[in-house]
């Protein structure tokens, strides 16, 4: 007599087998031609809080050559200074690397010192221009794209060091934050141009909700976003003057994780799975699904 019950798990299983995940490794950072990252070795002050020793030397760059930081051999590509215009290097948007071991004011330090692998190792350090955004791009200058449609899974994320100095203690025009103001990082899913996509709501992360800001590596769940080419990053700051944000826009990004597979879809369909079963055929564990039989594998049994 064949026995037959329901089992879910080996289903997720059988399905993850052939889930591609990629995680963002900056070690693998190129530029659009294929050339290595290289920073900068000297020190060197070009404007406000802006010491470039051990930031990505084309920071300012407007050669296309470094319009993209493209890692993981293509599979995530970051927009780097999308305007095109440094304004005689004297600004930047969107994503620069960094690999400053410190938690001084500026610009290029992150509150953790290093990326998520330690003092001192490579980071993504994200600004958001509202002018490029709205006025230039019509859509995020801090948008990264995937080398196809990928479903974002998480992402490590930090305080800029010159941001948290104006939450803090407030700095040029920012004031220092009171306890009814939040500071906020909405990660929006990208079609295949770059644009939101309309009928998904953004993930929401907190980087100050008043007086608590964060300074730690934190990991935010992007399953919500569901499948899409990309990511575009937008903060809000409830410091603003004339629908300008006064706070300093910045923010820090490490091992972003994309798959090729929705584990989130997986696993509510198993679980909402009533027909799935598990079956022993000739003494091996058998699934079927959809009135279609698989091994353990994950591979088609006919």
């Amino acid at each position: 007599m064949r026995k037959v019950f329901t089992f879910c798990a080996a289903v997720l299983f059988a399905g993850a087998m052939s889930a591609e995940v990629i995680t963002m490794d900056l070690s693998t950072a190129k530029n659009a031609k294929g050339a290595a990252i290289q920073y900068e070795t000297k020190a060197t002050a070009v404007t406000y809080y802006n010491n470039l020793k051990d930031v990505m030397d084309s920071t300012y760059s407007e050669v296309d050559d470094y319009a993209k930081i493209v890692t993981n051999d293509g599979a995530i590509k970051l927009d780097h200074l999308p305007t095109g215009d440094s304004y005689g290097g004297t600004s930047w948007e969107g994503f620069t690397l960094s690999k400053v071991a410190a938690d001084t004011v500026s610009q290029f330090a992150c509150t953790a010192k290093g990326g998520v692998a330690g003092e001192g190792t490579p980071f993504v350090v994200g600004y958001y221009s509202e002018y490029a955004s709205w006025a230039i791009l019509d859509y995020s200058s801090c948008h990264v794209g995937f080398k196809g449609e990928y479903y974002p899974e998480e992402v490590m994320i930090c305080q800029d060091a010159l941001t948290l100095e104006n939450l803090r203690n407030g700095l040029g025009y920012a004031r220092a934050f009171t306890a009814t103001d939040t500071l906020t990082l909405e990660i929006y899913a990208a079609d295949e141009d770059g644009f939101d996509i309309d009928d998904v709501e953004p993930v929401v992360f907190k980087l100050a909700e008043g007086t608590n800001f964060n300074t730690a590596w934190t990991k935010v769940d992007l399953k919500a976003l569901g499948k899409c080419y990309g990511l575009n990053f937008v903060m809000k700051t409830t410091d603003t003057y004339g629908g300008f944000s006064n706070t300093a826009l910045y923010f820090c990004m490490d091992k972003l994780a994309i798959n090729s597979e929705n584990p989130v879809t997986g696993l509510n369909a198993v679980k909402a799975e009533a027909k799935t079963q598990k079956i022993f055929r000739d003494g091996q564990v058998m699934i079927i699904k959809d009135n279609k039989m698989y091994n353990l594998l994950g591979n088609e049994v006919k």
